[in-house]
C-alpha cells in the first residue's frame, strides 16, 4: 500500500549561511499510512513544530531545508507551486497551531473565520455543529464571540474545530490540548477517534504527554538530536518537593474579598448592552511564600481573576488587598512591580520587534526610578536564562524564531526580573514538557524558599499540582466552590465539578 505521508531524509537549518547556521532537523524520516495515529515527543526546542511546519509547507522565514522525498497522497510536495500547496494546505491537510490565539483574526468574530474553512453548503447549524463537537457547551455564544473575548483554551477549541472543519484527510496538530482541561481533553480525544473511524483522517500528534499520546496513538516517535526513533517509556519518577509549613499562621499577602466582574457588549444600533458575568463573589487568601492553584476548566474564569489581581483589568468590583493595603485602581508602579503575571499567550505578551535579552532587560529599564539599575543588567539576565534553562544563544533571537516552549521561559524569566512577592502564572508550564515543567516548579520552589514569592498557578492541570501546590482551590463558573491543602483535596473536594476532573485523572473512579 502506497503510504499517505512519505518523509525521507529531512534536514533543516536556521539561520544565514555566512553567520553560521544552528541545526534542528537532520536526516528524519518518517512513513503513515491512512487512518494511523502517530504521536511526536521531544523537549521543547528540540523541532517538533518545524517539523510539522515542513510538512505543511510554511517553514519559517529563516529556515534551509534539505530533504530527499516529501510525497502525500503520492504527490510530489517539494515539486508543487505554492499555489498548488496552499490548495492542498486547505482541502487536504488540516493543522492544529499551538498558538491559536495568534493564529485567529482579532477583528473578526468566531463564525466568520469559522465558515472560511466549512463548504459553501454548510449552513448555521452546521457551523453551530462543528463548535459544538469542539467542545462547546454555549456554541452560540462562542460564534459571536471576538478572539479576544475567548479564554485560551476556548481559543483552542475554535482551532480544533476550523482544523476538523474541511474532513482533511491528514491532521497536523501541534500541542493541541495543552490549554484544555482533563474533562475537555477526554472529549476532544474521544473526537479525534471517532474522526479516524468515519473518516480514516491519519493524524501526526505533537504532544509534551506521553500519557495523553498513549491513550490515542498507534505508535509514538521521539525527536532527539534532530532525528525520529520510537519512543522508550521512562520510568523515572519525579518526587514531589516538600511543602512550605508555616502558611496559615502568616499574615495574608494577598486577601480578595467578593470579587466580581462582567463582561458588557455594545450595540450602536440597535442600541443594546448585553452583560456576561465572568466573576461572581471570588474571595480567597495567600500567605507570603504559598502556592496555591486555582484549578478550572476552560472557560471558568481562571484569566479574567489573573488579570484583576494584576491590575490589568480595572471594571471589578470587591476588594483586593495586598500587604494589608488596598489595590486600586490605577496602581501605581511600585505596587506594579510586586506583583508579576505570566501570560498564556506568550506570542501576544511578547514584543516580535525586541531580541530576548532587550525583553528580559525592559522591566528594568522601565522600573529604574522606583527599583534602582542593576549594576550590572547582564549578569542578572544571565541568571534568570540559566534559570529556566535557556542558552545565553537566545539573547541575540527574537521571539518567532524560538519554540513555544522557549517563549514560555522567556516570559517566565522577565517575570522574575523585578523579583516580585507575588507570581501570577496563568497556564505557564501547558506548553512544556514534563522535564521542564518539573525544573521550573523547582525554580519557583527554590524562590519560595529563598525570597518568599507566593505563586499563583492558574492551570486545568489538576493532576500536577496536586503533588507540586500547598492548596487548591477549584473555579466553577466564576465562583471558587473547593479550597483544600493539596494533600487532602482528592478526600475532602464534594462538589460535582472537582469529582468530574478528579475522575478524569484517577486511575479508579473510587476515592483512595
Amino acid at each position: 500500500m502506497t503510504p499517505l505521508l512519505s518523509v525521507q531524509d529531512l534536514s533543516l537549518d536556521y539561520g544565514p549561511a555566512r553567520e553560521g547556521t544552528v541545526p534542528v532537523l537532520q536526516g528524519a524520516s518518517l512513513s503513515m499510512e491512512p487512518g494511523e495515529i502517530v504521536g511526536l515527543l521531544g523537549p521543547s526546542g528540540c523541532g517538533k513544530t518545524s517539523l510539522l511546519r515542513c510538512i505543511l509547507g510554511v517553514p519559517a522565514p529563516a529556515a534551509r531545508i534539505r530533504c530527499a522525498a516529501l510525497r502525500f497522497e503520492d504527490r510530489d510536495l517539494l515539486a508543487m507551486s505554492m499555489s498548488e500547496r496552499r490548495t492542498l494546505r486547505f482541502r487536504r491537510m488540516g493543522f492544529i497551531f499551538q498558538d491559536p490565539a495568534g493564529r485567529l483574526s482579532p477583528f473578526r468574530r468566531v463564525r466568520s473565520q469559522l465558515r472560511d474553512m466549512l463548504p459553501r453548503a454548510a449552513t448555521r447549524a452546521d457551523l453551530l455543529q462543528a463548535l459544538a463537537g469542539a467542545g462547546f457547551s454555549d456554541p452560540e455564544r462562542a460564534a459571536a464571540a471576538y478572539p479576544h473575548q475567548l479564554s485560551g483554551g476556548e481559543a483552542q477549541r475554535v482551532a480544533i474545530a476550523q482544523a476538523l472543519a474541511a474532513q482533511p484527510s491528514l491532521l497536523l496538530a501541534d500541542e493541541p490540548s495543552s490549554a484544555l482541561d482533563t474533562v475537555t481533553q477526554r472529549h476532544i480525544l474521544d473526537l479525534l477517534l471517532r474522526m479516524r473511524a468515519l473518516r480514516r483522517t491519519a493524524m501526526l500528534i505533537v504532544s509534551h504527554d506521553p500519557a495523553l499520546l498513549a491513550a490515542i496513538a498507534d505508535r509514538v516517535l521521539s525527536l532527539q538530536a534532530g532525528a525520529l526513533a520510537d519512543y522508550v517509556p521512562s520510568h523515572v519518577s519525579h518526587p514531589a518537593p516538600p511543602a512550605l509549613t508555616g502558611h496559615s499562621q502568616a499574615a495574608p499577602l494577598l486577601k480578595v474579598r467578593h470579587l466580581r466582574f462582567a463582561h458588557v457588549a455594545q450595540r450602536l444600533w440597535p442600541h443594546t448592552v448585553r452583560t456576561t458575568p465572568i466573576l461572581r463573589q471570588v474571595s480567597l487568601s495567600l500567605a507570603p511564600g504559598e502556592s496555591l492553584a486555582i484549578v478550572g476548566a476552560s472557560g471558568s474564569g481562571k484569566s479574567t481573576l489573573a488579570r484583576c489581581l494584576a491590575g490589568i483589568e480595572s471594571r471589578y468590583s470587591g476588594e483586593i488587598l495586598f500587604a494589608g493595603a488596598p489595590l486600586d485602581p490605577p496602581r501605581s508602579l511600585a505596587s506594579r512591580a510586586q506583583i508579576q503575571l505570566v501570560l498564556q499567550d506568550t506570542v501576544g505578551a511578547l514584543n516580535p520587534r525586541l531580541t530576548i535579552a532587550e525583553i528580559l532587560a525592559e522591566p528594568l529599564r522601565i522600573h529604574a526610578r522606583s527599583r534602582g539599575t542593576p549594576r550590572n543588567v547582564d549578569e542578572r539576565i544571565g541568571h534568570m536564562l540559566a534559570a529556566v534553562t535557556l542558552p545565553a544563544t537566545c539573547l541575540t533571537r527574537r521571539p518567532p524564531q524560538l519554540s513555544g516552549g522557549e517563549r514560555q521561559r522567556v516570559a517566565i524569566a522577565r517575570a522574575l526580573m523585578l523579583q516580585p512577592s507575588l507570581l501570577l502564572l496563568d497556564e505557564a508550564l501547558a506548553g512544556l514538557d514534563r522535564a521542564l515543567q518539573d525544573s521550573i516548579l523547582e525554580l519557583l520552589d527554590r524562590l519560595r524558599a529563598q525570597m518568599h514569592v507566593a505563586c499563583i498557578h492558574f492551570t486545568h492541570d489538576l493532576g500536577r499540582f496536586l503533588r507540586s501546590a500547598d492548596r487548591i482551590a477549584l473555579l466553577h463558573q466564576g465562583d471558587i466552590v473547593e479550597c483544600h491543602p493539596a494533600a487532602d483535596f482528592v478526600r475532602l473536594a464534594e462538589h460535582p465539578a472537582a469529582l468530574q476532573l478528579l475522575h478524569a485523572i484517577l486511575p479508579e473512579p473510587g476515592r483512595p
